[in-house]
């Protein structure tokens, strides 16, 4: 006979019953109650008919109302006359059985669970969450509903209140263990209320939100312990809400056990899980580190199935609730990301261990792109299950769904194409094939009989699930087994090869070897003959090193000679501060004679200054140097010229035609500029060619700019003319003129140019010093902002001071 034939036949000949009894008795109800509401009947006469109802082994729900009114009319009336029956009758009350839902009678057996989902009474709290259980007891006209929950009428966030009428058996005492939810029916907040002695109530709390280790029985499951004493009958209350909205049970289930069986099945569930985890991840670690050792990524790919399936384990029996009791969305993602590891891992694995990328090129491409679906699919139900909220079941995240349904699918084809593939590498004569077939064989093998509990439960055969259970962990262990003998196996192989080849080289060495003695005896006569020749040539090249080393001295003397008649031909700095006490002259070549000069003279109460760089520098710009100061002294103390553009512009004339650049390829030239400070009506006449004047007056730095062209040079022109400017000092006013040398070096923390920007703001910092520390200052920040770098140009700066002439 199927299990609960007997129990749902009762429950059909008991419904017959009562319906026929209602249909029989209705007219005498309506008729009694309406008689009760108009007419006033002795309370002999209520108590009569309740004594009638009592007697009934089952009410209708009919009777009920019949029942709940006359206890109402008993209440009334004895509310102030005598306390003893008005407490009887309110007791009465708070106990009806007010809704026609059925009652569990107990007799639960070792290891036996009963689904007691359509024995409870239900009602839904519209106060979110306000009615406590006293409102639930002393309000009968709270009307409990049989259990029709489910996905379609499931209402997301609400607290639901549950009835369970519990009648005790007639030979012993019942202690049992009643689960509220299921694996995939978790509740996020649940309390229990059992009555005891004085109408108060035990109570006690279990859900997800709650720590594993403060509920009444330590597991994920939410059990509650209840003692039912023989032949008495108990209704308990459970109070049950969700707050998490994506997901929130679809159904409300309940199922109850013998306690004791309950607590012994879990420990050695729980012992057995844990012999199982622990050879699962002693070889996880195991793999792992045999990666890290001989890098080769077959390892990599076994420890990631392994992973995938502890991942599995860890969701299926929930042991990551007590990793993570309250992160749901976790939980609910275990069960794809265990799936990634396990079919993406295992699929890398036979790639590698099979050889599929050389042997079956084409299948290789298949696995490839099952791979990325998989990895589509499981991105997909991430992403949605973090972005999407869903108000019930019936809606709840289409696109998630399908993208676990094509993960399941990618899982059944991936073992077909696992035993495809196997047999066609086998076939080949890859006798590794042969581990990797036995492996998956295995794993088939525990699946099967996994299904097939499941498959025999769902038809009403009570079988042990937790054997089956050992069955197909003792699969994966099987499979896992015979991998890593495949592994081994590989390894052995290789080793032997590398074994074989090895051999061939030590032979190849030894005809290497000698051939190379051979070719070394030969290559040795020649190396003598080549040494003999290299000693020649070495011979014949210190002579002509000791012959450049003397020639260098030899210049190095000359150019040495020549900065000593540069620096007489330059102007005398004793002369020049006799003529202007307050000035200075920073002058740093580059190389040992340089392409920058200053030039000086005084006509009367004129003074003629020039700051010039020459083109080039060291020895070309030296002599370009001497020329300007030749042509300076022609022009100015012989023929008497002492406007500055005038001068510029006989400059000009005189280079080009000294050089014959008309005529010529000679492109040299100079960037000058030139001051005339007239002393008697206090201004300085300024002309540049491509150089500039500063100079600064009541804290105010000004730039007076010279032309664009040089004197000679690249300039076409026989003449040129030059702009004169004049800036008159009638307070104290300081004066700079200066090559490009100084703007233009490198250096500071980024390898800039110094830049004229910071030129003018370091001469507005110090002008007010002394001409002879403006000096110092302007050597030493040269000196620091260059650094390590090398001068990459002459460098010429001339200060000057002047105050108007009284």
């Amino acid at each position: 006979m199927p299990k609960g034939f007997l129990s749902y036949f009762l429950f059909t000949l008991l419904t017959f019953f009562s319906v026929r009894n209602v249909c029989g008795q209705q007219d005498t109800t309506n008729s009694f109650l309406d008689s009760l509401s108009t007419e006033v009947f002795s309370t002999s006469k209520l108590e009569q008919k309740l004594k009638e109802l009592e007697r009934k082994s089952q009410l209708s729900e009919s009777d009920s109302i019949q029942k709940l009114s006359i206890l109402d009319s008993l209440i009334d009336f004895y509310k102030d006359k005598n306390t003893k029956e008005y407490n009887y009758f309110l007791s009465e009350k708070r106990h009806l059985d007010f809704k026609y839902i059925l009652p569990l009678k107990l007799s639960v057996k070792e290891n036996e669970y009963t689904n007691v989902s359509r024995n409870l009474g239900v009602w839904k709290d519209t106060t979110d969450g306000k009615i406590t259980i006293q409102d639930i007891v002393n309000n009968p006209k709270i009307a409990f509903s049989t259990n029709t929950i489910t996905y379609k009428n499931m209402e997301v966030g609400a607290y639901y209140w549950l009835r369970l009428k519990l009648v005790g058996n007639s030979l012993r005492d019942e202690l049992i263990a009643l689960q509220i939810g299921s694996v995939f029916e978790t509740w996020s907040e649940i309390t229990f209320y059992q009555p005891v002695e004085d109408e108060a109530f035990r109570v006690e709390y279990s859900g997800t939100d709650l720590d594993p280790e403060k509920k009444p029985v330590k597991q994920w499951r939410n059990y509650f312990n209840v003692d039912v004493p023989t032949q008495s009958e108990m209704i308990v209350y459970i109070r049950v809400h969700s707050n998490e909205q994506r997901f929130h049970p679809k159904a409300i289930i309940a199922s109850v056990g013998d306690a004791a069986s309950v607590s012994q099945n879990s420990e050695e569930f729980t012992y057995a899980q844990g012999i199982f985890q622990g050879v699962l991840w002693v070889m996880a670690f195991y793999n792992l580190l045999l990666f890290f050792i001989i890098r080769d990524k077959l390892y990599l790919y076994y420890v990631l199935m392994i992973i995938g399936i502890q991942l599995n384990v860890f969701y299926y029996y929930r042991y990551i609730y007590f990793l993570f009791p309250t992160a749901q969305l976790l939980i609910r993602s275990c069960v794809v990301i265990s799936h990634l590891f396990m079919i993406g891992g295992g699929l890398l694995f036979m790639r590698s261990f099979l050889n599929v990328k050389e042997l079956l090129p084409k299948w290789n491409k298949i696995i490839n792109i099952i791979n990325y679906i998989l990895v589509s699919a499981v991105l997909i139900y991430l992403v949605h299950n973090l972005l999407s909220s869903t108000p019930t079941w019936e809606s709840q995240l289409q696109l998630s769904k399908y993208a676990l349904v094509v993960i399941l699918a990618i899982a059944l084809i991936t073992t077909i194409l696992s035993f495809t593939i196997g047999f066609l590498v086998l076939r080949k004569g890859y006798s590794a094939a042969r581990y990797y077939l036995i492996a998956t064989s295995g794993l088939l093998i525990g699946g099967f009989f996994y299904a097939l509990s499941y498959l025999l439960n769902l038809k009403g055969i009570k079988v042990d699930s937790d054997l089956f259970t050992y069955l197909f962990q003792g699969g994966v262990v099987i499979q896992l087994v015979f991998y890593a003998l495949g592994i081994g196996y590989q390894v052995n192989r290789l080793e032997r090869e590398k074994s074989d080849v090895l051999a061939e080289n030590l032979e190849l060495q030894k005809e290497t070897t000698s051939l190379l003695e051979r070719k070394v005896k030969q290559r040795t006569v020649e190396i003598e003959q080549q040494k003999e020749e290299i000693e020649a040539i070495n011979s014949s090249l210190m002579e002509q090193k000791n012959l450049m080393e003397k020639r260098n001295q030899d210049v190095t003397s000359s150019i040495n000679y020549a900065r000593r008649i540069q620096d007489a031909v330059l102007p005398d700095l004793r002369s020049l501060k006799r003529s202007i006490p307050n000035c200075f002259v920073l002058y740093t070549p580059r190389d040992i004679v340089s392409g920058d000069f200053y030039w000086f003279t005084q006509k009367g109460t004129e003074i003629i200054l020039a700051a010039a760089d020459c083109t080039g520098h060291g020895v070309p710009g030296a002599f370009m140097s001497i020329l300007g100061d030749s042509y300076l002294n022609q022009i100015v103390n012989l023929q008497g010229v002492t406007k500055a553009d005038s001068i510029l512009s006989r400059l000009h004339g005189q280079i080009r035609r000294a050089l014959r650049q008309s005529s010529t390829e000679n492109k040299d030239g100079m960037d000058i500029s030139i001051c005339v400070i007239n002393l008697e009506h206090n201004h300085v006449t300024f002309a540049g060619a491509k150089r500039p004047l500063l100079y600064i007056q009541n804290d105010t730095i000004f730039e007076v700019k010279g032309d664009k062209y040089s004197v000679g040079g690249f300039q076409t022109k026989a003449e040129n003319s030059y702009t004169s400017h004049q800036i008159d000092f009638n307070i104290p006013t300081a004066f700079y003129i200066f090559s490009d040398g100084y703007v233009d070096q490198f250096g500071g923390i980024q390898n800039r140019k110094f830049m004229i920007k910071n030129f003018k703001n370091l001469l507005l910092e110090i002008h007010k010093e002394p001409m002879i520390k403006q000096r110092q200052i302007l050597d030493q920040k040269f000196e620091d902002w260059k650094g390590n770098n090398k001068q990459i140009d002459d460098v010429i700066v001339v200060g000057f001071q002047v105050e108007p002439q009284k």
